[in-house]
C-alpha cells in the first residue's frame, strides 16, 4: 500500500492510487467477447478459391507497380518489389494454383513483416469473412496446399480455406533454390 505525500496538493492522487480507484464492472467487459473475434477474418479470392488470412496475420494492401522480373524463375514468380527498403518477393497465386487466370492482379497483397513479407498479386481486396461455419471436409485442393490447409469455412456459400501461408511460402521458395 503506498503512503500518502503530505506535499500533493488536496484533491490529487499519487499515481498508484490513481490507477487502482476503480474497479471494472464485469457486466460492462462482456462487450469483448474473444469468440467473436476470432470469428471474423479477413479473406481475398484466387479464382473461386477464397483464402483466409490467419488471425492477427500482419497484412497490407499496395498498389504497387509491376515487379522487376527475375530470370530463369517459374512463371508463377512475379519477381521483386521495393516496399519501404525492404526486397519483397511477389507471386502470382492464380499461375501458383493453376487456377486458369493468367493475368497478375491490380494489387499487392503483403502478408508478413517487414524482410519476412511476400507479396501475392490479387485481383479484389480482402473482405471480411465469418469463419463460423467450418466444412466436414475439404474441397479437392491443389497438391501444394494440402499440406497447408487446416479447415475450410463456408461463407456467403463460398467455402474459404484456412492455409498456413507461412508454411506454404516456406516450401514453395524452397522448391526452386534447390
Amino acid at each position: 500500500m503506498s503512503q500518502r505525500n503530505d506535499n500533493l496538493p488536496d484533491g490529487l492522487l499519487l499515481p498508484s492510487e490513481a490507477l487502482t480507484r476503480f474497479t471494472a464492472r464485469p457486466d460492462k467487459l462482456d462487450v469483448y467477447r474473444a469468440e467473436e473475434v476470432e470469428t471474423s477474418r479477413y479473406g481475398f479470392m484466387v479464382g473461386t478459391m477464397g483464402l483466409l488470412l490467419a488471425g492477427g496475420e500482419k497484412s497490407e494492401v499496395i498498389d504497387a507497380p509491376g515487379p522487376c522480373p527475375i530470370p530463369n524463375t517459374p512463371l508463377w514468380f512475379r519477381g521483386m518489389i521495393n516496399v519501404r527498403g525492404n526486397l519483397i518477393p511477389v507471386i502470382n497465386m492464380d499461375m501458383l494454383l493453376d487456377t486458369g487466370a493468367d493475368q497478375p492482379g491490380r494489387w499487392v497483397l503483403m502478408i508478413g513483416e517487414g524482410s519476412k513479407s511476400v507479396g501475392i498479386s490479387i485481383d479484389d481486396l480482402p473482405v471480411v469473412v465469418d469463419a463460423s461455419r467450418p466444412v466436414d471436409a475439404l474441397p479437392p485442393l491443389a497438391d501444394i496446399l494440402q499440406n497447408h490447409t487446416k479447415t475450410a469455412f463456408l461463407h456467403a456459400e463460398d467455402i474459404w480455406l484456412d492455409v498456413d501461408f507461412d508454411g506454404l511460402f516456406q516450401e514453395v521458395f524452397s522448391s526452386f533454390t534447390d
